[in-house]
């Protein structure tokens, strides 16, 4: 019997031809997994684009005085404790200005994007966007999925509300906390108690292969500062989320806040849903790791 299942299979397995390595492509062999998870870090916004199917995530250009962020994708690589001085070792840089796109060949898209996070994101809703591209370092699309998990969340600790502006009466925008990083999971569907392989592949707009899995911990993206902010720099941390604001064309704005009006929400993390700069914190015992404004998601309903 055909099953609605095989003819989409069908439609999706295309053959896969990889175009000639360029220096930033890489010439990995395919690995299949049965579940994949993408974790985004920081500053992103998040559109889910009704028209395109797809996850697009577009992190702006955070480069200030005493401030920037980092842009990198690829397999966890945390720093080696025995070699913490080593400040090369992290996941490869993302190019400003690139095209990136995931692709999951034998992936079953079924169709779906996640239900909107309201109470641990800024989330609107709307048929245009007046995106300003020329403040976006990057974009990169994924796949429709359903399954997110919203980790490294905190909480405003002093009774105040997280953001202020019009958009926030008309979008009803009041998060009891943020998350600072998204997980997305990949998966077939489930038959007699097991899903289909498929092979995930980075791909940038020329279709050169950048990142493929080596081992099971997933794809991990970030946009956010390695260093920490100080006393009296939370400035620094609003206006880097005036550069999401300012690229959406939102007006949506942090309420004043200091380093220490937050505090973090008890998820039992694990070091792979920590912030580069925290992580680094955390294994090699250093001062590092972003604040809140400049290392959360603002997302997008983009409908049609």
């Amino acid at each position: 019997m055909i099953s609605r299942r095989s003819v989409l299979k069908a439609m999706l397995t295309v053959p896969f031809i990889s175009k000639p390595a360029t220096l930033c492509a890489l010439s990995l062999p395919k690995m299949s997994v049965t579940s994949l998870k993408v974790y985004v870090h920081g500053l992103f916004a998040h559109i889910y684009n009704e028209s395109t199917e797809q996850i697009e995530l577009l992190p702006p250009i955070v480069r200030m005085p005493g401030h920037s962020h980092i842009y990198r994708a690829g397999s966890f690589t945390p720093p080696d404790k025995g070699h913490c001085d080593d400040h090369s070792i992290h996941e490869p840089d993302l190019l400003q200005g690139e095209e990136y796109r995931l692709h999951l060949e034998n992936y079953v898209n079924e169709g779906s994007f996640p239900d909107l996070p309201y109470d641990s994101a800024a989330c609107l809703w709307t048929k245009t966007l007046s995106l300003d591209k020329s403040l976006c370092f990057c974009t990169i699309s994924l796949p429709q999925t359903d399954q997110l998990q919203l980790k490294h969340r905190v909480k405003r600790n002093d009774g105040r509300p997280i953001f202020e502006g019009p958009d926030v009466t008309t979008f009803h925008i009041r998060p009891s906390s943020l998350a600072r990083t998204f997980v997305f999971t990949y998966q077939n569907p489930l038959e007699k108690g097991k899903s289909d392989p498929f092979q995930p592949v980075l791909l940038d707009k020329n279709d050169n292969e950048i990142w493929r899995p080596k081992d099971d911990s997933g794809l991990h993206i970030f946009a956010e500062p390695p260093h920490s902010l100080k006393a009296k720099q939370e400035r620094l941390a609003v206006q880097a989320f005036d550069r999401v604001r300012a690229m959406l064309g939102i007006q949506l704005y942090p309420v004043p806040f200091t380093i220490q009006s937050y505090d973090a929400v008890k998820d039992d993390e694990k070091v792979e849903e920590l912030s580069t700069g925290e992580r680094e914190t955390k294994i090699c015992g250093v001062d590092a790791g972003g604040e809140v404004m400049n290392c959360v998601g603002v997302v997008v309903n983009l409908q049609q």
